[in-house]
């Protein structure tokens, strides 16, 4: 009896609902495009279910330590402490890589002077002076020269010896190869210096200068810059110890971006799709809470 009542209160509902749409539709109204608005609007009413996820925050750290080797002078940060990007951490001592920059400072200087002597040539007072040397060694070399021909003459009548003769003969070719030797002076310094030597000179002002660079680098390594934002996690050092190049001085907990590993249940798999938003709340190291 019941099973009959309830399959006439059907068919009734659904000749009602069959009336009211024809009447709709009879008098101009756009029924199915209504009922398609309503049930999307019901739809997006309603307020999605929240899905809740566990999983594990995946930690990355970045070990910080100094380019070369020397001893701490500074720590500048403790553990749990917050760093951003840049921020100085620590410092070596800095006088030994101070006293390296003056070095090289000097020895870059004393390599641009020669390379500028080189460059503007001799002086004017130092072409007069070798000149003045090769006249010199003229005047000497025709003295030696007639004292020889006097002396040939004499030996060969028997008026001096032949001792005296060769005196006179070794005298006068030492005057000429100093002539020479003032001749070939003199044209070196009216030349100038060769190219070949400006241009050893030009390579060790590089060389110096780029000594000079690389000493400035060791003393800005002295200090320690962290290059990511974070948490410290551990503080490996303290003011005063000595480190080699690379040892870890801190630990810093990468937090941003953060990367969250959570697993979903085989039966929610359909409800995520890419670019949905996602709260988190996760406990870091220093009693940190942080939540987005």
């Amino acid at each position: 009896m019941k099973r009959t009542v309830r399959i006439i209160t059907i068919l009734f509902l659904l000749i009602a609902f069959a009336g009211v749409s024809f009447w709709l539709l009879s008098n101009g109204q756009a029924y199915p495009k209504k009922i398609g608005e309503a049930l999307w609007s019901y739809i997006h009413s309603v307020p999605p279910k929240v899905l809740e996820l566990q999983g594990n925050v995946e930690v990355r750290v970045v070990r910080l330590g100094f380019e070369l080797s020397g001893r701490i002078s500074q720590m500048l940060a403790e553990e749990g402490d917050k760093v951003t990007p840049g921020q100085l951490m620590a410092k070596l001592e800095p006088e030994y890589f101070e006293d390296a920059i003056r070095q090289t400072e000097a020895s870059l200087g004393a390599r641009k002077a020669e390379l500028l002597k080189l460059k503007n040539g001799a002086r004017p007072e130092e072409i007069e002076q070798a000149k003045a040397n090769t006249l010199a060694a003229q005047v000497a070399f025709m003295h030696s020269q007639k004292q020889f021909k006097r002396t040939q003459n004499l030996v060969t009548s028997g008026v001096v010896s032949q001792e005296v003769f060769d005196n006179a003969k070794a005298a006068r070719d030492q005057a000429e190869a100093r002539l020479k030797a003032a001749e070939a002076t003199q044209r070196l310094v009216e030349l100038g210096p060769r190219k070949e030597d400006k241009a050893r000179a030009r390579a060790m002002v590089e060389e110096t200068e780029a000594r000079l660079a690389g000493a400035r680098r060791r003393l800005a390594d002295t200090q320690l810059h962290s290059p990511v934002g974070g948490i410290i996690q551990t503080k490996v050092r303290e003011a005063g110890d000595f480190v080699n190049i690379g040892e870890p001085v801190y630990i810093v907990s990468i937090t941003d971006p953060v990367w969250i590993r959570a697993y979903v249940n085989e039966v929610d798999l359909g409800k995520i799709r890419p670019g949905m938003k996602a709260l988190w709340c996760v406990q870091m190291p220093g009693n940190h809470l942080m939540v987005r």
